[in-house]
């Protein structure tokens, strides 16, 4: 799958995101949870994955799962002409430091920077085709993803002993 193919079916998951609830929260009612996505191309990332594998990355997915969920992704080209591979983060940060700011399933990136901490990680991979190329690896880490000067920063320690890395600017 290429990029633009990539962004294309990303691009129909966010009009699904966007369409909100059917009827607007009332007074009484909370209002429905912050969550929503924030994609970006960078011409500055790079991922390093487990077993040494690194290369360039050009998506950018930063995804609010709730009030202190955030999930990262980078995704860069695989290999083979087509195929894509995708480094995930998943950082616990607290509501108040929350780096997005989202409505109807759109985000919008705060200017402040923000630190969070690494729960999980993920490796995957597509072929050109967007199937997946075996079985994601998944381990929990310990680690950080940090924003500063509109650079996104992840890196997570698995439990080997391994690490994990990506970087880009926003």
């Amino acid at each position: 799958m290429t990029i633009n193919r990539l962004l294309l079916t990303n691009a129909a998951g966010l009009l699904l995101l966007g369409w909100g609830p059917a009827f607007p929260a009332t007074p009484n009612q909370p209002a429905p949870p912050a969550i929503g996505r924030l994609q970006t191309l960078s011409k500055n990332c790079e991922y390093h994955l487990e077993g040494g594998h690194q290369g360039p990355c050009a998506l950018v997915e930063l995804v609010r799962k709730g009030p202190e969920l955030l999930f990262v992704r980078f995704t860069g080209s695989g290999p083979d002409k087509g195929s894509n591979r995708q480094l995930s983060f998943v950082a616990i940060t607290s509501a108040e430091a929350m780096p997005l700011h989202c409505e109807s399933g759109v985000c919008k990136l705060l200017a402040q920077p923000w630190q969070g901490a690494v729960s999980s990680a993920a490796e995957s991979s597509s072929d050109r085709l967007g199937l997946a190329e075996g079985i994601p690896r998944a381990w929990p880490v310990s680690g950080r993803c940090s924003i500063k000067k509109s650079m996104l920063r992840c890196q997570a320690q698995l439990p080997e002993g391994g690490w994990l890395r990506a970087s880009a600017a926003l």
